[in-house]
């Protein structure tokens, strides 16, 4: 690495000092380093966390230990001088791991203690750590847990049987800051459950589809052993086992599902007997449309009329685009879905009409082969159709 000596080029070779260097917390806030010497037998880390430079005469002398550490820049002015002695500047911007390992502890009806696992930093350490609700910060700890009683914006108390979700970050000394955790869902007494998908009031996807069912619970003073998934009052599976880091842990998927409403819950059994069931969620899944091309058949050069039909079981047509081959003739937004299609010269042609609904689901109709015979126009402007050859 080479290090910026104002004034004049000056190339050092680093060597790691993990093993043997010690922290000082006083130097955590320096950012202008002189004049000073470090002498024999010292061994200093000095931290930006955004800049380190040094002013003035700057001398580490022989059999000293020290390393200028920042995450923007290391500049030694010309007073600078190392005499034989252990030097490290380094730039580091590596932020700390994102954190995770999330629980819960301390709960009550009206607030809960949110803690989560060390975070690791690859050269200086975790200092710090941030959490937020809803985009608001509740500040920083040192430690590895907050408790908590009221959320923003207004300092609002917790209330019984309710879920919060909160992220945290992960701050080290140089100020490099790690992207936000999971959400995690923390849940005030007495035990209760919450889905996460499907949302309520949505369509999923179109038959047959796979749809995603995720739940959590919390809020009892046993252990989550299993939670069901029903569709009405039809059982559609079971899980007894939490999936790490998510905010909704509780997983099953629900495969080939047909056209039509549902009304999805979640039921949650912890290990003292009781139950907890979630809000009910609504749901649609959409039924693609159906399309045929009806007209034409085969026909004389010119003019053709293209009609196709089109319904859909459960949503409403919003277009019909009429196709030769790849190429898109023309589209009808409103029954009877009919295109003119015109100039059309002699020969042998492949419709097809696609279908497409107020969701965004579309068909495509069976193709259609049609021949248009070639013309020869005689002396009064007769044309005579022949077949093709």
């Amino acid at each position: 690495m080479t290090i910026r000596l104002l004034g004049r080029a000056f190339e050092i070779t680093l060597i790691a000092l993990f093993g043997s260097m010690a922290l000082s917390a006083s130097a955590y806030a320096q950012t202008t380093v002189g004049p000073i010497t470090y002498g024999t037998g010292q061994n200093v880390t000095v931290l930006g966390p955004k800049t380190v430079t040094t002013s003035g005469t700057v001398t580490v002398s022989s059999g000293a230990s020290v390393k200028f550490l920042a995450n923007s820049s290391v500049t030694l002015n010309a007073g600078f001088s190392c005499s034989g002695s252990t030097f490290q500047g380094t730039v580091d911007t590596t932020p700390p791991t994102v954190p995770t390992g999330f629980s819960l502890s301390n709960d009550t009806n009206t607030s809960f203690t949110i803690n989560w696992a060390a975070s690791t930093d690859s050269m200086v350490g975790v200092t710090s750590y941030e959490v937020s609700y809803n985009g608001t910060s509740l500040g920083t700890v040192a430690g590895l847990n907050m408790n908590i009683s009221s959320v923003p914006p207004n300092k609002t108390a917790l209330t019984p049987a309710t879920m919060y979700q909160f992220i945290v970050r992960a701050t080290d000394a140089l100020g490099n800051t790690s992207a936000w955790s999971v959400p995690y869902a923390a849940i005030t007494k007495p035990f209760a459950a919450f889905l996460g998908t499907p949302k309520a009031n949505t369509t999923v996807g179109v038959a047959p589809v796979t749809v995603n069912l995720t739940a959590t619970a919390g809020g009892t003073s046993g252990s989550i052993t299993k939670v069901e998934f029903y569709s009405g009052t039809t059982l559609i599976g079971t899980t007894t086992t939490a999936v790490s880091n998510q905010t909704y842990p509780y997983q099953f998927s629900w495969t080939k599902v047909p056209w039509g409403s549902y009304t999805i819950t979640a039921k949650a059994y912890d290990s003292l007997g009781e139950t907890a069931v979630t809000a009910p969620a609504a749901i649609k899944v959409d039924a693609p449309p159906v399309v045929s091309l009806t007209a034409p058949a085969n026909a004389a050069p010119g003019s053709i009329m293209l009609t196709a039909t089109a319904t859909d079981a459960n949503d409403t047509i919003s277009k019909v685009q009429f196709y030769q081959g790849g190429t898109l003739l023309g589209t009808a937004t409103t029954a009877p879905y009919q295109f003119n299609w015109t100039n059309v010269a002699g020969g042998s042609y492949t419709l097809t009409a696609v279908a497409t609904n107020s969701f965004g689901a579309t068909t495509t109709s069976t193709p259609v082969s049609v021949f248009v015979a070639s013309g020869i126009t005689g002396p009064t402007g007769l044309k005579i159709y022949r077949p093709a050859q």
